[in-house]
């Protein structure tokens, strides 16, 4: 009996099997080291500007300005009757030639183990995801290169 209760946890534990998510997914994304560079042809000067929704006033919106570097990532946002949060520095990296980036900051709603934003260049045009409210934020947005 010993012997059937062992060799069923055995068979058990071999027919297991695991999936690969295509997305990277991180525990704890500031403890990730820079092995590399960012890829250049990520490096420079970005915005989209993002309306939200009707408000009495006027439409809400949220504007996202990326500076990338070799080495860093920062993200300041100008918004109209929407809150401004995640603003500040974030870990960038490369995934199946899409740039993932991590909050790194304080904000504990901010912080995920799946990237914030994931930015692609598709020819001669970039796009980011994560951007927006309910409408955009998995959508691929036509990101502006300064």
């Amino acid at each position: 009996m010993k012997n059937q209760i062992i060799l069923f946890s055995f068979l058990a534990l071999l027919s297991c099997k695991t999936t690969e998510n295509k997305a990277t997914t991180l525990n704890d994304p500031s403890s990730l080291e820079n092995l590399q560079f960012i890829n250049p042809k990520f490096q420079g000067q970005y915005s989209v500007k993002q309306e939200i929704e009707e408000t009495t006033t006027g439409t809400s919106f949220i504007t996202y300005s990326f500076s990338i570097e070799k080495d860093n990532v920062l993200l300041k946002t100008n918004t109209y009757h929407e809150p401004i949060i995640c603003n500040g520095h974030y870990k960038a990296v490369e995934h199946n030639n899409i740039l993932e980036l991590y909050y790194l900051g304080n904000e504990g709603n901010c912080k995920s183990g799946t990237p914030n934003f994931q930015i692609k260049k598709d020819e001669n045009k970039y796009f980011i995801k994560g951007v927006g409210g309910e409408g955009t934020i998995n959508q691929w947005v036509v990101l502006q290169k300064k």
